[in-house]
């Protein structure tokens, strides 16, 4: 009906209406003050024009801009274009220069395992306690941007010496939004008809407020159908891969100056045949089921212009299950193994971990980051092999291995760590990075203490850059290597 309402302070204003095909109608010098003014406005007809209006698209850029340790970061706009295999984050990562996917199916950044690697979400440590590896597997709709560090990293980052990941996630907004992605399943083809589906990745997001400007939340979900065939010297044999990852965060805005979110995620994956080989038809092998679940509260004050105070806690917990698949006993020929898995795992680790950060602006172009960590790690859970029979040709056994009874596995760690980091930009060309960490762990003899350097140099009026860094960079000891006396 035209009628609108709008809610301003007293004040001087200029108030303007537009609507395609009409000329805009503008009033001036509206003075608001304690009580409710009226304004009408007309719109007339605008005379008739065509436009034609040709745009070039502007590239995606995949490399942001350049920084000390010249991380490379993909957003959320090469996310949402680029041909991605999978619907998760770690299939981002490989769109980089120095990051692949090795052949055991873990990231590996500048020819470095995984367990010598680092996951951070929104600033929290996501490893696994048990391995070092990322610890857990995000949807790739809940995710805004990664950054990857191939070189050097900043000391407020935690212990690695192969690439860190720092994964920043979607939030919610006063507006609603919702995604959905690939919803149809790809069917298996086989013998001239139809044997049920092959492949099916369905994912959703949604995100939106809870109380306007307050409270937000951001939903994502990935479900993971993954059929595949082997040849094996018995003939064609299939395996099943199901997974299911779930990121939920909740945004509260307390107030102008203090942020807190809430976050919590889930990915339990089971394959029911592991290893499927040549020599190694379905009989034999094992179902695997892995993954776990975290949760984080942060909590955000800015004091005063300038500085800062973030508070977080996180947890995360993670599993691992091997399971034969029958009991019978296994038997390893010189053309094909028979029988049932000889192992049984049962594995889980957990770690807790405290970190505060106080970030000062400074003047001269300072930017000065230090803070602390603590943290516990744990494993329990029990290991136990049966016997494994060595064939000779003639099928009669030449060898049998036998080992120790089944035992519970435990042991745990406390570790703690302090930082200070500090970004100077010392003139408009040169950018510097300097830092320093302690950390201590009871899994270790002693502590290290870590310092590094980085830089960027942008000559002026030049379109390129220069980064580097140097330093010593420490390793994390992973709580599976405090258990290995615990297993057979």
């Amino acid at each position: 009906h035209g009628d609108y309402a709008i809610d301003a302070p007293p004040g001087h204003y200029r108030l303007t209406a537009e609507l395609s095909g009409f000329t805009p109608a503008t009033r001036q010098d509206v003075i608001v003050g304690n009580d409710t003014i009226e304004i009408d406005l007309k719109l007339p007809l605008a005379s008739f024009e065509e436009r034609v209006t040709v745009v070039a698209a502007p590239a995606v850029p995949m490399i942001g801009e350049s920084e000390p340790d010249a991380p490379v970061i993909v957003t959320r706009e090469v996310i949402d274009s680029a041909m991605l295999p999978n619907s998760q984050y770690d299939d981002v990562l490989t769109l980089m220069p120095n990051v692949v996917r090795g052949p055991d199916g873990f990231i590996s950044v500048a020819g470095a395992r995984a367990s010598q690697g680092a996951l951070l979400v929104n600033g929290a440590n996501e490893t696994d306690p048990i391995t070092g590896a990322p610890g857990v597997l995000l949807p790739i709709e809940a995710v805004d941007g990664v950054q990857v560090y191939s070189g050097g990293y900043p000391a407020t980052f935690g212990l690695a010496t192969g690439g860190v990941t720092s994964v920043v996630t979607r939030s919610g907004a006063d507006r609603l939004h919702m995604s959905a992605n690939s919803f149809f399943p790809r069917l298996l083809f086989a013998d001239g008809g139809i044997h049920g589906v092959e492949f099916w990745e369905p994912n959703a997001g949604a995100s939106g407020p809870l109380i306007k400007g307050r409270l937000f939340v951001e939903e994502a979900v990935s479900y993971r159908y993954d059929r595949n065939r082997f040849g094996t010297l018995v003939g064609p044999q299939d395996s099943k891969f199901t997974a299911l990852l779930s990121w939920s965060q909740v945004d509260l805005q307390l107030s102008p100056q203090q942020h807190a979110v809430v976050s919590v995620s889930l990915d339990p994956q089971n394959t029911d045949r592991a290893n499927i080989t040549a020599f190694t038809p379905a009989a034999t092998v094992p179902s695997l089921a892995q993954g776990g679940w975290s949760a984080t509260v942060a909590d955000r004050v800015t004091i005063g212009r300038g500085s800062s105070l973030e508070v977080h806690v996180s947890t995360i917990r993670t599993a691992l299950t091997v399971a034969p698949n029958g009991d019978s006993a296994y038997l390893i020929g010189h053309d094909l193994t028979r029988g049932s898995y000889f192992d049984r795992q049962d594995l889980h680790g957990q770690r807790t971990e405290a970190v505060a950060s106080y970030t000062w602006s400074g003047g001269h172009g300072h930017l000065l980051k230090v803070g602390g960590s603590a943290g516990r790690s744990t494993i329990d859970g029990a290991d136990g092999s049966g016997p494994v029979d060595l064939l000779r040709s003639d099928g009669t056994t030449s060898q049998t291995i036998a080992f120790a009874p089944a035992t519970t596995i435990a042991a745990s760690a406390i570790e703690t760590g302090a930082f200070a980091d500090d970004t100077w930009s010392a003139a408009p060309w040169l950018t510097v990075d300097a830092g320093v960490r302690y950390d201590r762990t009871t899994a270790a003899a002693a502590a290290t203490v870590t310092p590094r350097i980085a830089w960027t140099l942008k000559p002026k009026h030049s379109g390129a850059s220069v980064s580097g860094s140097a330093g010593l960079f420490a390793d994390k000891i992973v709580i599976g290597a405090l258990a290995f006396p615990s297993f057979p």
